[in-house]
């Protein structure tokens, strides 16, 4: 595939970054075990363990961001999603693979200069793990490039990112699959906050989290105040006076788990100290493990939920919206007509504009009474008082035809209520300082009260 001219010399590029960067920090590290007199003792192992798998994660995340990159290019498009994912993962296997391999031989020979005992064969870096994790990522990233390239298709050189519904219905998908994949087990917990990140990174997530998220790919430190900040909800403090925490990764943690468990393996039955050591360590692990899956599955749910009944509510709303526009333009056209204008003068948000707005909408409820009730030189006696229904008294009239067309006493009090409080709140913010989001929100109840009262029309009618 042509595709492979592309990712290759980039991945070349990212990979020789990286072999330098290992180098000068496997350098340090030695140079440090050495001063410290450690270099020739077991003690020394798990240091150089980490160090190996360290450079993993960042050649995994070297291969997706090459791969993310070669995904927005034009060519790509040619090729079906199918044809794409297949050889990204053959691809992965080739190339990642190949890199990890060379990693576990230099890890293992390194490690026996230290220790005779380390054994020769076996995945201290989780060869089949981290491209378990590849893959799981490779099939979001291919989705994602998918769903643009057809939105492309359709909507000609549309902006994607122009489009909240896909972008919407996108994060609730991931959020939906992030949740099944830490419910059901699916993915390992490395592929796990990958897809939290990518999550994140669609759905607009408060700084904080992503932050978080990174530091749950590359590590944490003392010196940002949301890794801190996570050190105590992700429970990874040891002593948190003398600044002892585990730092690493989500995705370390299982690997720390193997380690302590070998090591426990290997305790003499009267080293009661040691193993005591090695099953608080798994234990503390494990805590960390399930907690970080516990934060971001709530994350997960959280914005799945929030997706969902967005949706809802702004599929009732349009449904409504049609319902009162045809109903508007039916009954009352001049109404109608004055919704554009309104909108038009709240969208500019000075003051004059709202002033205006505000106007317009006390024109339209009295151009409502108009076309509803027509004004008249007759009185009606309402509890005892007697009501006008001329040209003067707009809501009067309204009053009077909610009172006709319905024998729900409730109704037409609550009606009759938000009415008297609109009409004068619109007459009152022509004078007084009204905001433009209290004005959207004059707006709003006015159209949807106006509404209501030509179903009452329509229903009993029906009747």
């Amino acid at each position: 595939m042509q595709l492979a001219k592309t990712i290759q010399p980039l991945l070349d590029d990212a990979f020789h970054e990286l072999n330098v960067k290992f180098e000068e920090s496997l350098r340090r590290k030695s140079a440090d075990l050495t001063r410290r007199g450690l270099a020739s003792s077991g003690v020394a192992i798990r240091p150089i363990e980490q160090e190996f798998e360290r450079d993993t994660r960042e050649r995994q995340h070297a291969f997706l961001a090459v791969v993310k990159k070669c995904l927005a290019l034009p060519a790509t498009q040619r090729f079906s999603r199918t044809e794409l994912l297949e050889y990204l993962r053959e691809f992965a296997v080739r190339s990642l693979g190949a890199q990890i391999d060379a990693q576990e031989g230099r890890l293992r020979k390194h490690a026996q200069s230290i220790l005779s005992s380390y054994p020769l064969n076996g995945t201290k870096l989780g060869r089949e793990r981290v491209l378990r994790a590849v893959t799981a990522e490779l099939e979001t990233m291919v989705a994602a490039a998918d769903t643009s390239i057809q939105g492309d298709r359709t909507l000609g050189q549309t902006d994607k990112a122009a489009d909240p519904v896909s972008k919407s219905i996108h994060v609730r998908d991931l959020a939906r699959e992030l949740i099944k994949d830490i419910e059901d087990s699916r993915l390992p917990p490395e592929s796990i906050v990958l897809k939290a990140s990518r999550l994140a990174q669609m759905s607009n997530a408060p700084e904080n989290t992503k932050h978080w998220l990174t530091c749950e790919q590359r590590g944490y430190n003392l010196q940002e105040a949301v890794s801190r900040e996570y050190l105590t909800h992700t429970r990874r403090w040891i002593d948190p006076i003398n600044n002892k925490a585990r730092w690493g990764p989500l995705g370390a943690c299982d690997a720390e788990i193997s380690a302590h468990e070998r090591r426990l393996a290997g305790v003499a039955p009267h080293n009661v100290a040691e193993a005591r050591e090695h099953i608080g360590a798994i234990s503390h692990l494990r805590t960390i493990r399930t907690t970080v899956l516990a934060l971001i599955h709530s994350f997960a749910a959280g914005l799945y939920y929030e997706s969902v009944f967005s949706g809802m509510a702004e599929s009732i709303f349009e449904q409504r919206k049609e319902e009162v526009d045809a109903l508007l333009a039916a009954r009352c056209a001049d109404a109608l007509e004055k919704v554009a204008s309104i909108c038009d003068r709240l969208a500019e948000g000075n003051r004059e504009a709202v002033s205006q707005a505000l106007i317009t909408c006390r024109r339209m409820i009295d151009d409502f009474a108009d076309s509803v009730y027509p004004a008249s030189d007759k009185t009606v006696e309402v509890e005892g008082n007697e009501v006008k229904l001329d040209a003067k008294h707009a809501l009067n009239r309204l009053n009077q035809y909610v009172r006709e067309k319905t024998s729900s006493h409730s109704r037409r009090t609550r009606i009759r209520q938000t009415l008297t409080n609109l009409y004068d709140r619109v007459c009152a913010g022509v004078h007084d300082e009204v905001t433009a989001e209290e004005a959207r929100c004059l707006f709003l109840d006015t159209y949807l009260t106006l509404g209501e009262i030509l179903t009452l029309r329509d229903r009993d009618e029906t009747h």
